[in-house]
């Protein structure tokens, strides 16, 4: 019977003395104490210290495990090397003893990752600033109420024009926002003073309040802050709706009747209520 050293075909030099014979391996014939083929050992791995199991394949042959990964190669190059040392023993067998022993089975388990929150679109403010008047199209003009931080929706007499209110209109920019969303817009009656919006139990609230121009020139959307942005959506040359960022399908808009001059958010389709704005 003869010993053989995993060390010595495994990871060696590829390339062999001879055409079939395995790179880095050697037989010890132990009744003549003598090797019977000597091969290169170049590279061989010092196998100090390392656990080793022994394996009997048949009367002959023993074969040596050493608990030490190796590589597929490693693997084939032991099947050589055994195979030459026993030609006795079939390949289909060799192969099958030598792989329920050495190799060892690893599965993974591959899960697809789920988002679970929402990508995170973020606005920046570009440095185009335009003021615009705004009229609904029943000719009300927006002015501001000296009482309190409300907007209100008249029609002005003659020499009540001064009362109108010129909007700051600076429009935003999100690169992973749709087109058909708008332009993004903040809409400011001074640097500080802008038209914001928030939710009361089923009813989002319009109202003017103050916030410093830097705090504002990044805005995230599904953040607080986004309560200041509306998408600005044109049709024709002048007729505009703005519609809330932060609360979809809610609108700025006025009362058809004369006699309620409130500037509130609303439902698409409020009876009642005026989503579209003429723009000067």
């Amino acid at each position: 019977m003869h010993d053989f050293e995993l060390s010595d075909a495994l990871d060696g030099t590829a390339d062999a003395e001879r055409v079939g014979e395995p790179p880095q391996a050697r037989r010890v014939d132990q009744s003549e104490g003598t090797e019977n083929l000597p091969l290169k050992m170049n590279d061989c791995y010092d196998m100090k210290d390392v656990k080793k199991e022994i394996f009997k394949i048949n009367e002959d042959l023993n074969l040596m495990v050493c608990h030490n990964p190796r590589s597929m190669q490693s693997v084939a190059n032991l099947v050589l090397v055994a195979n030459w040392m026993n030609p006795g023993v079939q390949n289909n067998q060799l192969c099958s003893v030598i792989m329920d022993h050495v190799v060892e089975e690893t599965i993974f388990n591959t899960e697809m990752n789920t988002p679970t929150t929402t990508e995170r679109v973020t606005f920046r403010r570009m440095n185009s600033q335009g003021q615009c008047l705004l009229c609904d199209t029943s000719q009300k003009n927006l002015i501001k109420d000296t009482r309190d931080t409300k907007l209100q929706a008249i029609v002005l007499k003659g020499g009540d024009g001064d009362h109108k209110v010129t909007f700051k209109m600076a429009r935003y920019a999100a690169p992973s926002v749709c087109q058909d969303n708008g332009q993004a817009v903040l809409l400011s009656i001074t640097d500080n003073l802008h038209i914001s919006c928030s939710k009361t139990g089923d009813s989002v609230e319009l109202k003017l309040e103050n916030c410093s121009k830097k705090d504002l020139i990044y805005i995230t959307k599904g953040e607080d802050r986004d309560r200041f942005l509306f998408f600005s959506r044109t049709s024709g040359l002048t007729i505009t709706r703005f519609e809330s960022v932060k609360y979809c399908g809610w609108f700025i808009s006025t009362s058809s009747v004369d006699t309620n001059p409130s500037v509130e958010m609303c439902r698409d389709g409020t009876d009642h209520r005026l989503t579209t704005f003429k723009t000067a």
